[in-house]
């Protein structure tokens, strides 16, 4: 529910369906080895039909007068639900 289905596929990149919210460094093999104590917060991306209808909504919300800030405008990023994981990365010998 939370991955939009065209990320779902297999073999699909990491870095494709996630981006690292916390600690901010490149999400790869090495950054996440310098930073293995670090809590980590990874959120799963916006794709571009996603993001679409999110400023399709925002722009019926600030026409119709609802939802907007004292300024006229809406952070429809805040306002869309997006799938959080937090924890620890750990190093597992195989």
């Amino acid at each position: 529910n939370y991955v939009p289905r065209d990320l779902l596929v297999p073999g699909t990149p990491l870095i494709r369906i996630f981006e690292i919210n916390r600690p901010q460094i490149p999400l790869d093999f090495d950054s996440i080895c310098n930073f293995i104590n670090a809590v980590f917060v990874l959120q799963v991306k916006t794709t571009p039909m996603e993001f679409q209808r999110s400023v399709s909504k925002r722009n019926s919300q600030v026409i119709e007068g609802s939802g907007a800030d004292s300024d006229g405008s809406t952070d429809f990023m805040t306002q869309s639900q997006h799938l959080k994981l937090k924890g620890q990365m750990m190093l597992l010998s195989t």
